[in-house]
């Protein structure tokens, strides 16, 4: 007699990415050839969030004159590990000499053109929730035709989406940064509380340094400017600076070291007090070598200088092939980078390139675990006492519990068991409670696990009824009849996309089975009603799945193996 190994399973989507990522399969180096690429200078390359624009300057043929900031769609932005597609991309001018056209027609105030037949370059975009561009800021000098204002050398422009039209406001001059020396290449924050750029302004440690500027949170004004100090910069120069997603990781490029003055991309990171636990500081630092403080309410980080790190190759290239590595950007997921060099094997100038980005180059961030462990025995599930352990290979076993609730346990997310867990690991899960059936999970954090993610599960335990106090493998080894015997396997799941609060099947979903392997997804059958999806083969090595239904939440059941 078969013994029960059915079991019910909930899984509850919450995080923004649709199921646990796993680290891309070895993906081959790609320099971009034509239209993204052309014989001239492709430079300084900013990914959209989700990898689906970027934007770069160029002196490529159609533009304003000199450099010009310019856009491309890459129309296959949505497969992570397909071969990108890039359109011919297209001046940041056409929107607005559209807009130019219209104004002409209806009599309303013509807007200022971006680029002009001076210089626009070394740009930074800030990007809201929705991966939407907020506001652009970039690198640009005086040019009164075009009703740009400034001071003499190179100045930091700022361009905002409107929220009532959708268009974007002339360009203004920041008057509480800029100098008459050059200040140039600057990089908005993620969340958009602070500036760094690079300058040649005194006070500095060679002959461009990066300084940072504060934004108040009232007014939006930006603070006089102080230097990141000599943990950082240099004698030589620090250009094109970015600031990671996560806020911590600070990339730029900097000619130290190398006699022949080319450029290669560095990382060091940024630590902030609520991250160290208020971590005393060295009061007898000065404001220039530490800018650590508190300006108008908001932290200045720190520049962690243990932490500078030259990147490898492919991100850079041998000291003696010569060549300059230049400007560095990330998607969303960690995915990708971009970079711009002008190595050999492109089409002409700086090109930009798009590399898969190592483990070496993921962020470790703290993750929050919880969840429900729900006794199946009962019609109306209740929370269930277990015990939760929990292995990374590293070090012994976490082991926390879950707690007796009851309660309506269908609305929200609640929780009887919570923990923090580290990304960049495998963790197995185990859960067990006297008198049911244990259950296994995998937790796969490594790959592309962004910060400030949480993870939401629901395990059902079901009882173990009268004669089955012993598992199949329990009876393999002790009943000599069934020493030879192999244990009896699932053939398959029905799958049940069910209303989060009804519990009614919904009709016309899409549920779509990801492997390791098949990271595109296979999109599984349904039945008749098209209520029920099955998988006639569960894949052992850690499958997710997805669902997508209209307007309704739903939850992911498995309620009998077939």
């Amino acid at each position: 007699m078969r013994l029960l190994s059915t079991f019910v399973l909930i899984l509850f989507f919450c995080i923004v990415s649709p199921a646990f990522p796993q680290p891309l399969p070895d993906l081959p180096e790609k320099q971009f050839g034509q239209p993204l690429n052309t014989q001239n200078d492709e430079y300084n390359p900013i990914v959209s969030p989700d990898g689906k624009y970027v934007v770069f300057q160029s002196n490529r043929p159609g533009g304003e004159g000199g450099m010009d900031l310019w856009i491309s769609e890459n129309v296959q932005y949505l497969d992570k590990e397909a071969p990108a597609e890039w359109t011919k991309p297209v001046n940041m001018n056409q929107s607005i000499r559209e807009e130019l056209k219209r104004a002409s027609v209806s009599g309303v105030k013509k807007p200022n053109l971006f680029n002009t037949n001076g210089f626009e370059g070394g740009a930074s975009i800030f990007f809201d929730e929705n991966n939407s561009p907020v506001e652009i800021y970039f690198t640009s000098t005086v040019n009164q035709t075009h009703g740009r204002n400034g001071f003499e050398g190179l100045n930091l422009y700022r361009t905002i989406k409107d929220k009532k039209t959708g268009r974007w406001t002339d360009p203004e001059h920041l008057n509480e940064i800029n100098t008459n020396f050059n200040e140039k290449m600057p990089a908005i924050s993620p969340d958009g509380r602070f500036l760094i750029f690079s300058s040649d302004r005194p006070g500095g440690y060679g002959d461009f340094d990066l300084w940072i500027s504060i934004r108040d949170p009232k007014t939006n004004a930006w603070s006089q400017p102080k230097n990141l100090g000599s943990s950082l910069n240099s004698s030589e120069s620090e250009i094109l600076p970015f600031i990671h997603q996560d806020g911590e990781q600070l990339y730029f490029s900097s000619n130290r070291e190398d006699e022949r003055k080319k450029f290669k991309i560095y990382r060091i990171f940024l630590r902030y007090k609520s991250a160290l636990d208020n971590m005393l500081e060295d009061e007898e630092e000065t404001a220039e070598e530490n800018p650590s403080a508190k300006t108008q309410g908001v932290e200045i980080p720190k520049i962690d200088q243990s932490s500078l790190f030259l990147l490898p190759k492919p991100f850079n290239t041998e000291k003696w092939e010569g060549f300059d590595n230049e400007g560095i950007s990330f998607d969303r997921d960690g995915i990708w980078a971009y970079i711009s060099s002008n190595r050999s094997g492109g089409e002409g100038q700086f090109d930009i390139y798009r590399y898969q980005v190592p483990e070496t180059l993921r962020n470790s961030y703290a993750l929050n675990f919880k969840g429900l462990v729900l006794d199946g025995s009962e019609k109306t599930m209740i929370g269930l006492d277990s015990t939760l352990k929990i292995y990374d290979g590293t070090k012994p076993a976490n082991v926390i519990t879950s707690k007796r609730i009851g309660g309506d346990l269908t609305k929200g997310k609640p929780s009887n068991f919570n923990t923090v867990l580290q990304t960049g690991r495998i963790y197995k899960v185990e859960i067990s409670s006297p008198g049911f059936h244990p259950q296994e999970d995998i937790l796969d954090l490594r790959g592309n696990v962004g910060k400030n993610r949480k993870v939401y599960r629901t395990y059902v335990l079901l009882p173990i009824k009268t004669g089955e106090g012993k598992t199949e493998e329990t009876v393999k080894t002790t009943d000599p009849a069934r020493q030879n015997e192999e244990p009896k396997s699932s053939v398959g799941f029905k799958v049940v996309v069910a209303d989060a609060a009804t519990k009614a099947a919904i009709p016309d979903a899409k549920v779509t089975l990801f492997t390791p392997i098949n990271r595109k997804g296979e999109t599984l059958p349904s039945d008749a009603d098209k209520k029920a999806f099955t998988i006639e083969k569960l894949p052992e090595n850690n499958p997710s799945i997805t669902t997508k239904t209209i307007k309704k939440p739903a939850r992911l059941w498995f309620p009998v193996r077939t």
